[in-house]
């Protein structure tokens, strides 16, 4: 099934306000067609498929520590529902899926991979599916959401997973204010917190002050991953000070400044994760790490099978390996070291030749996907500390020209051979209200048009073509930004065209963590990052998610984004279209009919248009990844979206990967 058909799902469910059961028994994809495993509740899939599963199987390894005692059987560490994958074919167990990471704890090509969901968008990003939850209801006019759990399911060390756990999350992190300070505010619907009510053991219900079309959107976004909603409240009780008197003692003795500080640190997942103890609900556990590694290992308890009844993952272990640069990873891929890699190493278009003529010899495919990303997308920093830049940053007549000044048809012909299209930064053409001129808004290449909007300004050039500040001082910026996150000549080219308008433009790469770093602190004269969650399901996510302005990938306003978080209390009130453009997503949050979502919608994007809070490049290239021949059950049909709106290697179902 195609992407426009399934989009008719999106719009139906955020404009829907009650639903009586979520989940339509329907098959979303197709596993022959893609490769890629389709995933069910049990229920639907026996209801869809006409098929029982009549027992339950798991990995050698585990079977011996059953029979040692050691583990209770698999049937009573599933749920009574476990996730149903479908696959292509039934795996083996065992061996390991080895990556690449450019620093200690820099994301690699597993995070996503090992992360599960509350709830997960489908592969195409119109629809979502069951993941960690089985079922939802959208009652009250929209403002009351319930969420029923899977029973029996179980977190690493074998206890339970509860509506506690999601409470704990709720009362204890968020709203403790030593811990949780600002409320985020995508939990603020309405100018009103959120209200986490239990109703048993395995049913959730929240309510909201307004109807919340959003809320399945932000539920199958990533940032609701495990320890930002579900969490393992017995563990974490034990470093909270208000169910452990001696806490902060503990925390002050095992060098942290205070409970706080070890309580943060001690939930941290990802490539930042140092606690091998914390559990986890997903398919495979941190063990630990060394000066060169990050060590993973199957979790006994993960609460999904295949359609035959065997326990997933099929693959017993994983290896980060820590390397020192880009090179060595490329190296490694062509060395047939690695069982996959993507964006995590920076590959881009410009690496294609060179992999695809060592498919061979490093016994691995370069499969092409849509990139579900604009690549690229520059954001000028209009609460500059310097107050002169600042205002010049924050005239939309600045922003105009300095897009108008970018050739996106070269950036295109060099980095993406072609592949790309070029365009201004807005929502993906599929969503359903969409307006075409969008993308072509101030993004012709136009160098009479650029200088004639920065005369216009009064940026005169001085004698050496350079163009004058209002105080006399030449107009000069630098761009930083991510190595291995956005291609070198982009920015090159882009700092080069900027320079022929009279703009005196440096170009920095710095390291992805130290780039974050600076932006979160206002520090950058402009944020440079690719650009995600434009499909319509990602794009309507309450608090402007990707789209804050402090944002630290993408920033234009820390001082905007901290008082829009903080609901006034902190920062600065943003004034003119910046406030325009906040105050109109809120509005599009809280659209009550299907006029109102379609209006307001078009209101947003609109602004962007006119604006340019977000300069774009180009669009949708495909994107080369590689993966190792040695691995079954991965994509056969590379015509599908990869990105963050699809939830990367996620997307791609790799718990159902085995070693053949």
């Amino acid at each position: 099934m195609k992407r426009k058909l399934l989009g008719i799902l999106v719009v139906a469910l955020l404009l829907s306000g009650t639903f009586a059961t979520a989940f339509a028994v329907e098959k979303l994809w197709s596993v022959e067609e893609t490769g890629i495993a389709e995933q069910y509740n049990l229920s639907d899939y026996v209801e869809l498929y006409g098929e029982t599963i009549k027992g339950y199987n798991e990995s050698p390894y585990l079977a011996e520590l059953v029979a040692a005692g050691k583990l209770p059987p698999v049937e009573e560490r599933l749920p009574a529902e476990p996730l149903v994958y479908r696959v292509n074919e039934i795996g083996t167990y065992g061996g390991e899926l080895r990556v690449n990471s450019s620093a200690p704890t820099a994301f690699s090509d597993v995070e996503h991979m090992k992360q599960f969901l509350p709830f997960r968008a489908d592969l195409y990003a119109s629809a979502v599916v069951p993941e960690y939850f089985r079922d939802y209801t959208i009652t009250n006019e929209g403002k009351t959401l319930t969420i029923f759990l899977r029973e029996g399911m179980k977190w690493s060390d074998g206890s339970p997973l509860t509506v506690d756990d999601i409470l704990f999350w709720w009362n204890d992190i968020i709203l403790n204010d030593e811990l949780t300070p600002v409320k985020p505010s995508r939990w603020r619907v309405g100018g009103e917190l959120a209200k986490f009510s239990k109703v048993d053991d395995y049913t959730l219900q929240i309510d909201f002050a307004v109807p919340n079309r959003p809320i399945m959107a932000l539920l199958s976004n990533y940032h609701m991953g495990e320890y930002n909603f579900i969490v393992p409240s017995e563990y974490l009780k034990t470093i909270h000070i208000d169910y452990n008197p001696n806490a902060n003692e503990e925390a002050l003795a095992n060098g942290f400044e205070s409970w706080v500080r070890a309580f943060d640190a001690m939930r941290q997942v990802e490539g930042a994760q140092q606690n091998a103890d914390i559990p986890t609900l997903g398919p495979w556990m941190y063990t630990g790490r060394t000066l060169t590694q990050r060590l993973y290992e199957r979790n006994p308890y993960f609460f999904a099978v295949d359609h035959e009844g065997n326990q997933l993952p099929y693959i017993d272990s994983i290896v980060v390996d820590i390397v020192p640069n880009r090179e060595v990873s490329i190296m490694n891929i062509l060395n047939g070291e690695l069982t996959h890699a993507g964006l995590a190493l920076g590959i881009t278009m410009e690496d294609y030749p060179v992999l695809k003529e060592n498919e061979s010899s490093g016994n691995y495919s370069v499969m092409m996907f849509d990139a579900a990303a604009l690549q690229a997308v520059f954001t000028f920093n209009q609460s500059h500390k310097d107050p002169v830049l600042a205002e010049i940053f924050s005239d939309s007549r600045f922003r105009q020209a300095m897009s108008l000044a970018i050739d996106r048809d070269e950036i295109n012909d060099m980095v993406y051979f072609g592949t790309a299209t070029p365009r201004q930064m807005t929502v993906q053409q599929d969503a359903s209200f969409y307006k075409p001129e969008w993308a072509e808004s101030y993004a012709q290449f136009d160098l009479d048009r650029a200088n004639q909007l920065l005369d216009e300004m009064g940026l005169k050039r001085g004698p050496d073509g350079y163009r004058l500040r209002p105080d006399g001082e030449r107009l000069s910026i630098v761009i930083q930004y991510a190595l291995t996150f956005v291609p070198d000549t982009v920015v090159e080219l882009v700092g080069g065209y900027w320079n022929r308008v009279g703009v005196d433009t440096e170009v920095r790469g710095i390291d992805r963590n130290l780039y974050q770093e600076r932006g979160s602190a206002g520090d950058l004269d402009l944020g440079v990052w690719n650009i995600d969650r434009m499909f319509e399901l990602r794009s309507y996510i309450t608090g402007m998610d990707h789209l804050a302005p402090d944002n630290r990938t993408k920033v234009w306003s820390v001082p905007y984004g901290l008082w829009y978080s903080s609901g006034g209390e902190l920062g600065e009130e943003p004034t003119g279209v910046a406030r325009e453009f906040i105050d109109a997503f809120d509005s599009w949050h809280l659209a009550t009919t299907d006029e109102e979502y379609f209006e307001r919608a078009q209101r947003v994007w609109d602004l962007q248009a006119e604006h340019l809070f977000y300069i774009g490049t180009v669009a949708f290239p495909k994107l080369p990844v590689v993966i190792s021949n040695k691995l079954g059950n991965t994509p056969i049909n590379t015509d599908i979206p990869h990105g963050d709106d699809t939830n990367w290697w996620g997307a791609l179902r790799g718990v159902t990967w085995y070693i053949k």
